[in-house]
Parts: C-alpha cells; structure tokens; sequence
C-alpha cells in the first residue's frame, strides 16, 4: 500500500514539475486546448440527444393531431398508457399501429365523422411509435388497430379492425356495444 502511495506520489511530482518547467505562454495554450477538447467533448455527447429528442416530439404531435380531437379522442403518451388502464375505473383505448392501412380511416374518424358528437365515452389513443414489439406482446396484438375496453384494469372488451371500412362503419357500434354491455352488469 505504501509502494502505491509512494508511487502516486511521484507521479503527481513529475507532472506538477513538468507544469512548472513550462512558460506561463505554453501552460496558458496547453490549458486553453484542454478546455477546447473537453467543451467539443461535452457538446458532441449533448446534441445529439437534443436533436433525437426533439425529432421525436415533432413526429409525436404530427401524428397526435392526425389521430386525436382532445375532446372524444385523446392522446395517451408513451409512459401513461399502462397508467390510464389502472387509474380509470372503466377506459377505452384505441391502440394504433401508425403503419397500418387504417391510418387514413381513424384519421377521418376523428376529424370528420358527425357521429362522434353522440359519444358517451372517452377514447384514449395511443399510437404504438415506441416499443412495438413490447406493446404488441404484452397485448397480445396482430397486425393494425385495436379498441379495448378496461373495466377496473382487466380487458373486458376487444375489437380488432382488420379494414378500414370496418372502423368507418362499426367503430360507433362497438362503442355503443361497449356501452350496453357494461348497462347490463349494473342491472
């Protein structure tokens, strides 16, 4: 342990003498460099996590405005939906694969349908951007849009849309069955 010591120690000497050897003009360039390559470091390890980030927040509300009205159908972020499931006593949520086919069908959907005024439920979206596979597993997914239906976090309802004539023509129906369903339990 000693030796170590020891051997620290004139190491730091050597470098501390090498630093008082040299004129104060090539210290001030020596350090001046040092603080160069130390910022260039810095900068070059920061901004491409800002640019990645801030990537991903424009293709986030790019496609949360396509897909969302904030008043029928809300946006559910990444982090949140398994938080929604277990928060809301009942919570329908409409997961979308922003690669499927029925892209344009939802986005008319929400936009551009006059049945959505009639909605007596809220419908939570959420656009499956991050952890695919993830998400598609733990669901249980296949391929395009799913609506489910939580009653007190358990699944209780599924629809799985395999056109996009079938979202433009039943989606309001199987709210409704949703809807109905869940009238016949209370009684």
């Amino acid at each position: 342990m000693d030796k170590v010591k020891d051997e620290l120690k004139a190491q730091l000497t050597k470098v501390l003498s090498f630093f008082d050897n040299l004129e104060d003009k090539y210290k001030k360039i020596l350090v001046s460099i040092l603080s160069v390559c130390a910022l260039l470091l810095l900068f070059l390890s920061i901004v491409p996590t800002f640019q990645a980030s801030i990537r991903q927040k424009q293709v986030d509300n790019f496609l949360t405005d396509k897909i969302t009205d904030d008043k029928h159908f809300i946006a559910v972020a990444p982090d949140e939906l398994i938080k929604v499931i277990k928060e809301n006593k009942q919570v329908n949520v409409l997961l979308i694969d922003p690669t499927a086919p029925q892209m344009e069908a939802i986005t008319n959907l929400v936009h551009h349908n006059n049945d959505k005024e009639s909605m007596k439920q809220t419908v939570y979206v959420y656009p499956m951007i991050y952890n695919v596979k993830e998400t598609k597993k733990f669901f249980n997914l296949s391929k395009g849009t799913t609506l489910f239906h939580f009653k007190n976090a358990v699944e209780s309802y599924r629809v799985n849309f395999k056109s996009s004539e079938e979202i433009e023509f039943h989606f309001f129906d199987y709210l409704e069955d949703i809807s109905n369903h869940n009238k016949k339990k209370k009684r």
